[in-house]
């Protein structure tokens, strides 16, 4: 549709799907999921959640998402999410919406932010649903959006994907350093291919991406190698050392693309049922929240 803009600046031309590549960067990264897997159902559409493949699914003033929803809402159909997984819920001012955590097993954010019951949501903002990403928006784009139905990646197979600057997103919460690392049972193998891993922790195992396991590999590194190290300080590994050392698919890395592999390594280990492995301290960086007990590197 000639003029047509972006769902969620309202400035830029769309280039993927119903958004501008920058709109999109928060969530690019494409989920282990196929777009087929993301349904919607409604009786009167008022806003919408944009997929990784830049896709309007529209949801009505009251909006269940969930694992094969029998009746309206977003159904993501997906074995990490809850059958009734959160609700979205419109107020009386329309730039301000309600998301309800309903009990689900793997969790619900909103800009990286795990929702306890419930909380705001607004246009522009991240919802995670388990793994998978959607941006919210307060209205319906009129423009459709289609995929080539041979891939599913965001950008397609041969381009640059374009170079952004990240919108600023709150710091991710400090957690609280224990006294004393116990021993944690954690090691990754690298099939001989590449195109990533497998992070095994406590006898289960989850797929990572390449950069995801160059994240989870140098935490185990360090904190294997500062033996004499106070355990206050034992292990982490500041931004500025990430940035320079993994592989980023951008030449120009910044802090809050540090948050956000941080924040996707942490919904992978909570998505495959294991307690969240990684510590934030503020001035320090991230670190492993024990000492590894193995290393079996495996290529």
């Amino acid at each position: 549709m000639p003029g047509e803009l972006c769902a969620v600046c309202r400035r830029s031309p769309p280039e993927v799907g119903v958004v501008c590549a920058r709109c999109l960067e928060p969530i690019v990264e494409a989920p282990a999921i196929v777009p087929d897997q993301i349904q919607s159902v409604v009786d009167a559409p008022v806003a919408a959640l944009i997929d990784p493949w830049g896709r309007p699914h529209a949801v009505d003033v009251v909006a269940e998402l969930g694992r094969g929803l029998p009746g309206p809402g977003v159904s993501l159909l997906d074995g990490s999410i809850s059958r009734r997984h959160a609700q979205l819920r419109a107020t009386d001012d329309p730039a301000r919406w309600i998301v309800h955590e309903l009990g689900s097993a793997n969790g619900t954010w909103v800009n990286g932010v795990a929702v306890r019951g419930e909380a705001p949501i607004g246009h522009g903002d991240v919802l995670s649903i388990s793994h998978v990403d959607l941006i919210f928006v307060t209205h319906v784009p009129k423009k459709t959006a289609t995929i080539d139905p041979l891939s599913v990646d965001t950008v397609r197979p041969g381009t640059q994907q374009a170079v952004v600057s990240l919108p600023p997103e709150p710091a991710l919460p400090d957690d609280i350093t224990q006294v004393g690392l116990p021993d944690l049972d954690i090691d990754v193998a690298e099939p001989s291919g590449g195109g990533g891993g497998i992070v095994r922790v406590e006898r289960k195992q989850i797929r990572v991406s390449v950069i995801q396991l160059e994240l989870v590999r140098l935490l185990i590194e360090r904190m294997q190698s500062e033996v004499h190290a106070p355990d206050a300080v034992r292990g982490f590994i500041r931004s500025g050392e990430l940035l320079a050392r993994l592989s980023w698919d951008t030449s120009s890395p910044s802090e809050e693309h540090v948050k956000q592999l941080v924040r996707r390594v942490r919904r992978a280990f909570l998505g495959g049922g294991i307690d969240d492995p990684i510590e934030s301290r503020h001035g320090l960086g991230y670190r492993l929240r024990g000492v590894p007990s193995r290393a079996d590197w495996s290529r």
